[in-house]
């Protein structure tokens, strides 16, 4: 259950963003610096729909440290959007193996989020961090749908072939 509060619309207001429409896979460049050092990073998420996060990996280059690897912790990550698209987020993240041993540990995250795209897709999300000496920002952007080819569809995009000069 997301700690945050559902935010209730009045009679007659058009309606807006809600948690339904921030769903599906999302992958993200970040950079910034944690207390004062470097940081580039990617992340990938998979927000529900319903305010929360059922899978999330967060990837940090920290300058002095190495390459850091972590995790979303089970039950940890929670969003709620406002209808105008503006929202906040919060996770705990494990270091995983691989990872340099000066990693800490345990990365606790919360952010500010503001989503662009229509409402239904939500396809990009620019990310802000709120927490104290960790200024890391980034956009996340939900994946092109592939195109499918099968059956007609692939004959239609197939182009003709030239047939060899003798």
């Amino acid at each position: 259950m997301s700690p945050f509060a559902p935010r209730p619309t009045s009679p007659g207001t058009p309606p807006g963003y809600t948690n339904a429409d921030i769903n599906g896979g999302y992958g993200c460049n970040v950079s910034g610096t944690l207390a004062g050092a470097g940081i580039v990073a990617t992340a990938q998420y998979h927000p529900e729909g319903d305010g929360t996060f059922s899978e999330s990996v967060f990837t940090l280059n920290i300058a002095g440290i190495g390459v850091c690897q972590y995790s979303l912790e089970p039950g940890t990550g929670t969003y709620d959007v406002s209808a105008n698209g503006t929202g906040l987020a919060q996770a705990v993240y494990s270091r995983q193996s691989g990872s340099a041993m000066s990693c800490p540990v345990v990365f606790n995250s919360h952010l500010s989020f503001v989503c662009s795209g229509a409402r239904i897709t939500a396809n990009t999300c620019d990310i802000a961090t709120l927490d104290p000496g960790v200024l890391l920002s980034g956009t996340c952007k939900k994946p092109a749908p592939f195109l499918r080819t099968s059956g007609a569809t692939a004959r239609c995009l197939a182009l003709p072939r030239k047939k060899p000069s003798t």
